[in-house]
């Protein structure tokens, strides 16, 4: 969840969910949604504040967490407003996203989807594009 929207990403990129206890080491000339890095049992992993990344307005909460996530040889943590839970969907549930979704720019959205007629989008985040992995150019890849 974030800023009071629901979010979904592949469960198969998560590697865990951890709580911060630690406030990340902040990162000389990082871009402006990477909060620094931390260590996580000897790995080195950089934060990225989903928030900061879709300029969407910060609001600190008691149940902030870190979606630790694996795509490919990048591990990188995604500070979240909370995790609620864990959805089956099927695909025929998804359907394409429209232009603008709550200020966030279509290219880090891949579908939208409902648990039912009645309940709230949820958008599927694109993990590639949220990396910066799908431009082809190192500078524009997330990961310090």
């Amino acid at each position: 969840m974030l800023a009071g929207g629901e979010y979904a990403i592949d469960i198969s990129l998560v590697k865990e969910i951890i709580k911060p206890t630690v406030e990340p080491t902040p990162v000389p000339q990082s871009r402006h949604f990477v909060e620094g890095v931390i260590d996580l049992r000897g790995d080195i992993i950089p934060i990225i504040d989903l928030k900061k990344r879709f300029n969407i307005e910060e609001d600190d909460t008691e149940f902030t967490r870190i979606l630790v996530i694996k795509r490919e040889d990048i591990i990188v943590g995604f500070l979240v407003d909370s995790v609620t839970e864990v959805i089956r969907i099927r695909e025929n549930m998804i359907q394409d996203a429209p232009g603008r979704v709550v200020g966030i720019d279509q290219k880090y959205i891949w579908g939208v989807t409902k648990r039912s007629a009645d309940s709230p989008l949820i958008m599927l985040l694109d993990i590639q594009k949220i990396l910066g992995l799908d431009e082809g150019r190192s500078d524009t890849a997330v990961p310090v």
